[in-house]
């Protein structure tokens, strides 16, 4: 169409090709292929409709481009063989509504906002990857897993990242990366399997963890470049190590543990225990550009069968520690 298409149920055995020149798509009602690819491209908005599912099966893709407009989605897309989703607003937002979801068997999710911000709901690959780039904020609503060996990666070229329910990557690696701040909500844990790695990066503001932070063997790592971060639950890696730096200050109200890795913590200003931490077998060690302060009733424990854990805490200023537990040496 030269100006705005609207779509009500549409079914093919192959392709199915939506073009909107000059205006928009509406798609009213379900559009599904037996195998072929979907694709929708709009000069301004994308709308999927409460209800308006779209699928298809065999090696078939779902690709949306939006030129100048925003692309909201309400309702299920889905690829149930080897295909992908590639949803891209050029100039605009990506909105997925409490309604709406994507899942893939072994396809991957990517989708980008080069100028506006995503808000995700529900995404869901059995073997590909979830990538989101966005310009301004992403925020992850309802679920995010990948249950096979995909990474899991979301970076906003100048807005913030909420993680606002659980995120999950299998195998794969977690790598969250906001210029501003980075906020992880209550009920909202995030976990990788084996080997898989999580990295936490916030550039310019802060990062703040309300949630559990799970390796299964991999490394670890949260970073506040310029601010603060605090962790209010608990970070583990069955195996990796931990590292933890910010620009200020660094306040651990949770807990880490690593099992036979390290942990490290560096603190631009002040590094304020309220918690725990934990190593079997690794390092744990402490730095501070002013303050360390331990409170009553916190602890730190390296102690190990194997007699190897090792503890440093070193603060440009003042120290104060409640429970320093090692098999090895004790530096501060």
């Amino acid at each position: 169409a030269a100006n705005d298409l609207t779509a009500d149920q549409l079914s093919s055995d192959g392709n199915v090709t939506l073009t909107a020149t000059n205006g928009s798509i509406t798609l009213n009602d379900t559009v599904g292929s037996e195998s072929g690819t979907i694709a929708s491209t709009a000069n301004t908005t994308i709308t999927q409709a409460v209800g308006a599912n779209i699928s298809t099966a065999g090696a078939g893709d779902i690709t949306m481009i939006s030129t100048t407009g925003a692309i909201t989605l309400n309702a299920g897309t889905a690829t149930t063989g080897t295909g992908n989703i590639d949803i891209t607003a050029t100039a605009s937002d990506i909105s997925m509504t409490s309604g709406s979801s994507l899942d893939t068997t072994s396809g991957f999710i990517h989708l980008t906002a080069n100028a506006g911000s995503i808000t995700s709901n529900d995404l869901d690959t059995t073997g590909g990857e979830i990538v989101l780039s966005s310009q301004d904020d992403i925020t992850l609503n309802a679920g995010t897993t990948s249950t096979g060996a995909g990474q899991v990666s979301a970076t906003s070229s100048a807005g913030n990242i909420t993680v606002a329910s659980a995120l999950n990557a299998g195998d794969g690696n977690i790598t969250l990366s906001a210029n501003q701040s980075l906020t992880q909500n209550t009920s909202s844990a995030i976990s990788t399997s084996t080997t898989g790695t999580i990295t936490m990066t916030a550039t310019a503001g802060s990062l703040t963890s309300n949630s559990n932070i799970t390796s299964g063997g991999g490394n670890v790592t949260i970073e506040a470049t310029a601010g603060a971060v605090t962790l209010e639950a608990a970070s583990s890696s069955a195996g990796g190590s931990i590292g933890i730096t910010s620009g200020t200050t660094t306040t651990l109200n949770g807990s880490t543990s690593s099992a036979g890795g390290n942990t490290t913590i560096t603190a631009g200003s002040a590094f304020n225990l309220n918690g725990s931490m934990a190593s079997d077998g690794g390092a744990i060690a402490v730095t501070a550009g002013t303050d360390i302060i331990s409170a009553i009733g916190s602890s730190v424990d390296a102690s190990s069968t194997g007699s190897t854990g090792t503890i440093s805490m070193v603060a440009a200023t003042n120290l104060t520690a409640d429970k320093l537990t090692s098999d090895s040496t004790i530096t501060h």
